[in-house]
């Protein structure tokens, strides 16, 4: 669970996770905690901050990135609309197992939704790095990183 142990006056911890979808889930398979999921716009106007300016919005969502981004972006207003720096930590773990034509539609519906950000919103991808942390093991020929850190900057 999200805690801190030294205070900030301009942060806050909150025990939520964020999703595509509300719900209610277990936060590790080796817990019994259950945690509340809650989509990106829920959780901003939960805390008064669907319409305000956000500086810097970090997404971690461990393989539910494409889901969500794909419904940030198909909302007629988007979730997105006042961040000016956007880091997302994509897991592409659950693409690879996918068979070839899911795949393939996969990556151009990303690829969509990020020349959405561009043309809708002037968030521009300035910034990519594989997470060399993690093995090459996820595709059959073991070729590909799963996981990649994309930060976007509002022109």
């Amino acid at each position: 669970m999200l805690s801190s142990s030294i205070p900030h006056p301009n942060l806050t911890y909150h025990n939520i996770g964020l999703s595509e979808r509300s719900d209610r889930l277990f936060f590790s398979e080796h817990d019994d905690n259950m945690i509340e999921m809650m989509t990106l716009k829920e959780i901003l106007t939960r805390f008064g901050d669907l319409d305000k300016e956000i500086t810097y919005l970090k997404v971690d969502i461990k393989g539910h990135e494409i889901p969500a981004l794909l419904d940030w972006m198909e909302m007629k207003k988007s979730v997105l609309k006042n961040v000016q720096q956007f880091q997302l930590e994509m897991h592409l773990f659950n693409v690879f197992s996918f068979n070839e034509k899911n795949w393939k539609n996969t990556y151009l519906r990303l690829i969509h939704a990020m020349q959405k950000m561009y043309s809708d919103l002037g968030l521009k991808l300035v910034w990519h790095s594989s997470n060399g942390c993690t093995e090459r093991d996820m595709d059959v020929d073991q070729k590909y990183n799963s996981l990649f850190d994309l930060i976007f900057v509002k022109e």
